[in-house]
């Protein structure tokens, strides 16, 4: 898959200051299984000031970003080269208060890059060009190009954009079957070894879903390999789909391995989710291949593992399994996967048995960044698929860790579609793999040989080497096939060169990726490797200035910047996109909050940038008519997804807590310092060493005044920190002039009731006490006769309602203590009833892991089975009645629950054939009597 950048990637700000974009081109360029993509976009500025505009892109965990370049309206481009971080960053600040145009990308974290545009004229365009490398991916035998929801938008007030799609297909082997979900211009050669497809606004025609391109090749399941030269160095690339019989089909072949089912048993899976989570569970025993093994693991704030080690998939045992799955529940506080996952991965494997992690969760795993380093360390031997449940779920995360680990990754908004999503993610695992691949080429290779984990049917693997001698033909590949459970060789007689250098940036891609998990490794050796062939890695950057043409400088304008969102950029990803027409009046709800008041002006000062970001969303929030919310859900726009509150703020401190780094980003602070130092003096220039410790002294300032503001918070019984609470907090630490602000509270003592105070309050009747006059005044006597004037008593009914009451109020409070801080979602109604609903269930209970139903079972669940057995022979096996009757059954009555018995019966019907029965004969019989 080609996650090429975000759907929200675009420069936005105010209505009367905005970066729109004017067009936008896609280019891929596939060669092989390399695919070498380039996004150009042109944007536009529509205010009247310098603008510094910022945007973050996600790609692919594994792709490559390997060039930068600018295009300005007068002609000129210029290229970005690769530089240290530390040097590019000092250079870009450098250049925009010199009032000079630069352009800086960097890695941003371990999902994708940002890029930082400053000092774009006003009505000045400029186009960006971004180039990355990536490898495509396989899917049932189809190589598969995917673009991301939402990249190019569409709907009618996006017509104006002019937007293109060119795909050119280049391979050794004959292309076929090339099929896509929009219309594009198509040109194949008469060897059909290379394919052109272009297609002009087709965002306009097209309405919702993914853009996709798929196509197969002749012979694809024999490894291939081809070169690149550049001096004396040779990068090989080495593709191996397996596949030993193409015309045995793969649902035929039934392989063997280790199933891990890990289960987030956290407080916020309580409710449904956990109910529904249990009959996952089942189904996903129940379709294990037979001879297999599995463990369950359940994890919270530690982990529990049903078995001491994986288990046989018989019968027996996944009996007992289901068993104690029914008796599981949301009881194991929070998410904690980094402690399961290190003891899953230091257990002793078997190559007949390769290891698949399947992982069930509904929120933040914590440590994340910990947990992927580990995977990408320890778990390049296994496979990791990954399913999140909600809103709440860390998808960035789920995606790197299955991207690492080479599995399928999907999000469940619905807690139903848990299960088909599971048992889809099982399909791809139950057939044969490969394991133990040698090959006689010598060279640095990465993933290391002892590296390479299993390989199943049907998928693509693809192996990077670096040497210093031409490779000799033939060259030999061999491995280990567990469906024909012997060794296999195959022999590469013929393979090509190809020209450019794409092998020799992935294969720096690749020893970057695995350098990146040896702590011990110098800054030094990333860039060096980054500089020589082309590669970004953390320690360096694409950096690019040009001078400004003119010879007076502006004054300095400062506008205040939207705090970043990057938590929630997750959920973004898969929204449409919310690019701003120019001259519109469409509120994006993204951009720069208005310009800071009173600042100075000088002739002599340089022109700094305004800076604008795309994924943000306003601390305002404004009251939308009736007619406003129709107009916005006719516009195609939907609305970006808000987490629960407080999941990504204890993402982030989770974070922070693991690491050393600065909190506030340095370009943010840079600008913040700029800007009250020019209000002093207008001539003021700052190293950035010296910036830098500003910011450390600011952040642990902060840092600490937060932590005395917390303890008066607690102290006061709150959980949220007020402004009261700083102002307390900075006059104890004995600070001068400290003022209530604008929005400070004076302290006001309230009184507190307790349940005990309220019981007593509703149970007995209180007399009022005599009010006190000034200087003790005596009462007169027609005061004291009205309060001496007894009141009526309560009835005894009364008192029994007003008591079951605050018992109740009492019990819903105590029982709201323990529940999770995140709670989970209403039940959701299920289609079937529950009588069709106990029936299905029993059917699947039923189902033995050999691969049958037994005639006892189904007879005492659907006694009208005995009508069918006048259609077979009186010596007939009851139980292939039995087994086929359960899936006629099933077919008519659960047709629309297809996708979760799938694999049910894809083993049923090898079990018929083991029998030397054939599943259409039994089918045709059984049709009349179920």
């Amino acid at each position: 898959m080609l996650f090429l950048v975000n759907p929200n990637l675009g420069f936005q700000a105010t209505s009367n200051n905005k970066v729109s974009l004017r067009s936008s081109s896609i280019s891929i360029s596939v060669n092989n299984s390399i695919a070498c993509s380039k996004i150009l976009q042109e944007y536009h500025n529509d205010s009247s000031n310098n603008i510094e505009c910022e945007y973050y892109f996600p790609i692919s965990i594994l792709s490559a970003i390997t060039g930068l370049k600018v295009l300005f309206d007068d002609g000129t481009a210029l290229d970005a080269t690769i530089q240290e971080l530390q040097y590019s960053q000092e250079g870009y600040n450098d250049s925009i208060a010199s009032g000079n145009f630069a352009a800086l990308c960097q890695e941003e974290d371990h999902y994708g890059y940002g890029m930082n545009i400053g000092n774009l004229l006003p009505e000045q365009s400029v186009k960006i060009e971004i180039t990355f490398l990536s490898e495509i991916d396989n899917e049932e035998n189809l190589w598969k190009i995917k673009i991301p929801n939402g990249f190019i938008p569409f709907g009618e007030e996006y017509n104006f954009i002019e937007s293109e799609l060119d795909v050119t297909l280049k391979n050794h082997e004959a292309i076929s079957n090339i099929n896509s979900n929009i219309t594009l211009d198509a040109k194949l050669s008469d060897d059909r070894l290379y394919y052109e497809g272009y297609c002009k606004n087709f965002h306009r025609n097209f309405t919702e879903g993914s853009v996709w391109i798929s196509y197969s090749t002749e012979v694809s399941n024999l490894p291939i390999c081809y070169y690149q030269k550049q001096g004396d160095s040779y990068a090989i690339a080495l593709s191996i789909i397996p596949y030993s019989d193409m015309l045995t089909p793969i649902q035929f072949m039934e392989g063997t391995g280790e199933y891990i089912f890990l289960l987030d048993r956290s407080g916020s899976m309580s409710g449904s989710r956990m109910n529904i989570a249990k009959e996952a569970a089942l189904l996903f025993l129940k379709s294990l291949p037979v001879n297999s093994r599995f463990n369950v693991v359940s994890f919270g704030s530690g982990y529990q593992m049903m078995f001491s080690c994986s288990q046989q998939s018989c019968s027996d045992i996944v009996g007992d399994a289901i068993e104690k799955i029914k008796k599981f529940s949301a009881d194991m506080g929070g998410t904690e996967l980094l402690q399961p996952l290190q003891f899953l991965f230091a257990m002793p494997g078997d190559n007949i048995y390769p290891r698949v992690f399947f992982l069930l969760t509904d929120g933040g795993v914590s440590n994340s960044n910990l947990v992927i380093d580990l995977a990408r360390n320890q778990g390049k031997k296994f496979r990791i698929n990954s399913i999140g449940i909600g809103n709440g779920v860390d998808e960035r995360f789920l995606e790197a860790i299955s991207k690492i680990g080479k599995g399928t990754f999907k999000i469940v908004r619905n807690p139903e579609d848990i299960k088909k999503n599971l048992i889809a993610s099982l399909e791809k695992y139950v057939v044969p793999c490969i394991n133990s691949v040698e090959y006689s080429i010598k060279g640095e290779s990465y993933p290391k040989a002892d590296e390479i984990g299993p390989i199943f049917y049907g998928e693509n693997f693809s192996q990077f080497l670096l040497t210093d001698k031409e490779p000799e033909q033939p060259i030999s590949v061999s491995w280990f096939d567990t469906y024909l459970f012997q060794p296999v060789t195959h022999y590469i007689k013929s393979f090509e060169e190809i020209p450019g250098d794409s092998i020799f940036k992935l294969w720096a891609k690749r020893k970057i990726d695995y350098l990146s998990t040896i702590p011990t490794t110098s800054a030094s050796e990333f860039t060096y490797l980054s500089k020589k062939y082309g590669v970004l890695s953390k320690f360096t950057s694409l950096f690019l200035t040009k001078e400004s043409t003119s010879s007076i400088l502006k004054p300095l304008k400062f506008k205040s910047i939207i705090p970043q969102a990057i938590g929630n950029f997750g959920a973004q990803f898969s929204s449409n996109s919310i690019f701003t027409p120019p001259n519109s009046s469409f509120n994006t709800n993204l951009g720069l909050v208005s310009a800071a008041k009173g600042q100075k002006s000088s002739s002599r000062r340089s022109s700094t940038a305004t800076k604008t970001i795309a994924r943000k969303t306003p601390a305002t929030k404004t009251l939308a008519t009736k007619a406003a919310k129709k107009q916005t859900l006719n516009s195609g726009i939907k609305k970006p997804h808000r987490f629960r509150p407080g999941t990504v703020a204890l993402r982030e401190i989770r974070l922070y807590q693991k690491s050393c780094d600065l909190i506030i980003r340095k370009l943010p602070f840079q600008r913040l310092v700029r800007s009250i130092a020019a209000e002093i003096r207008y001539d003021l220039r700052f190293q950035s060493s010296a910036i830098l410790a500003l910011q450390e002294a600011a952040e642990a300032y902060i840092t600490q005044m937060f932590g005395d503001a917390n303890l008066c918070a607690i102290h006061g019984k709150r959980v949220t920190v007020t402004v009261r609470d700083i102002s307390l907090a900075r006059r104890i630490r004995g600070e001068k002039n400290v003022e209530y602000g604008a929005y400070d509270i004076p302290f006001k003592k309230t009184p507190k009731t307790t349940a005990k105070d309220d019981l007593q309050d509703n149970t007995q009747i209180k007399e009022k006490k005599p009010k006190i006059h000034a200087k003790d005044k005596p009462l007169s006597k027609t005061i004291q006769i009205k309060q001496k004037k007894p009141k009526a008593p309560i009835s005894k009914t009364k008192t029994v309602k007003k008591n079951k009451k605050v018992e109740n109020i009492t019990n819903i409070i105590r029982n709201t203590a323990n529940i999770a801080q995140f709670s989970p979602p209403k039940p959701i109604s299920l289609s079937t009833s529950n009588q069709d609903k106990s029936m299905y269930l029993a059917l699947i209970s039923s189902h033995l892991n050999e691969g049958f139903w037994p005639w006892t079972a189904i007879s005492s669940i659907l006694p009208q089975v005995q009508n069918a057995l006048v259609a077979f022979p009186a010596d007939v096996d009851k139980d292939l009645v039995a087994t086929g009757y359960a899936l006629v059954y099933l077919q008519k009555n659960f047709k629309d629950k297809s996708s979760e018995w799938l694999l049910i019966k894809g083993k049923s019907i090898r079990w018929m054939r083991s029998k030397m029965a054939d599943w259409a004969d039994i089918q045709k019989k059984i049709e009349p009597y179920a």
